[in-house]
């Protein structure tokens, strides 16, 4: 498996990853509510990620297509606490139609490797609350809860 980072050119591909992995949480979680627009939006969305240098925006592929990409960014820790500054996933996925050992690790190592040139060392993630496969992987690399978010239909 090759990460690169990801290119215009391959959003195509990318986006139908993010769109697998958002139908399937929608199944569980009745807040995930796709928009009729939702892949051209992604995509534009995609597109400022990849031409904002404050993003990193990665994608594994084999000899055939695009299996996986995670997108992160760094932000101000806390004001008081330790870190100053944190690394962000925005967003990861992975190909739900065929298994691919060690490939969310994958990607998450190039994302720690961007993320320690720029002199974060701590990473915050939010894993779906009903999809616990995604809250597995993330208690399996060590990551521990430190909050939970929360939605208020207003």
């Amino acid at each position: 498996m090759q990460i690169s980072s990801a290119l215009e050119a391959d959003l195509e591909s990318v986006a139908q990853v993010w769109f697998d992995r958002l139908a399937l949480l929608q199944q569980t979680d009745p807040l995930i509510r796709l928009s009729s627009d939702a892949l051209e939006r992604w995509r534009a969305r995609a597109q400022t990620w990849i031409a904002n240098e404050e993003y990193a925006f990665f994608l594994a592929r084999d000899a055939d297509a695009v299996r996986g990409y995670i997108v992160i960014t760094t932000r101000d820790g806390p004001a008081g606490l330790e870190p100053q500054r944190l690394g962000t996933v925005v967003e990861m996925a992975v190909d739900l139609h065929q298994a691919h050992s060690g490939l969310s690790r994958q990607l998450l190592a190039r994302a720690k490797v961007w993320l320690q040139a720029r002199g974060v060392n701590c990473l915050e993630t939010a894993a779906p609350a009903r999809y616990p496969v995604e809250e597995a992987f993330w208690r399996g690399q060590g990551a521990r809860l430190s909050s939970q978010t929360f939605w208020l239909e207003i």
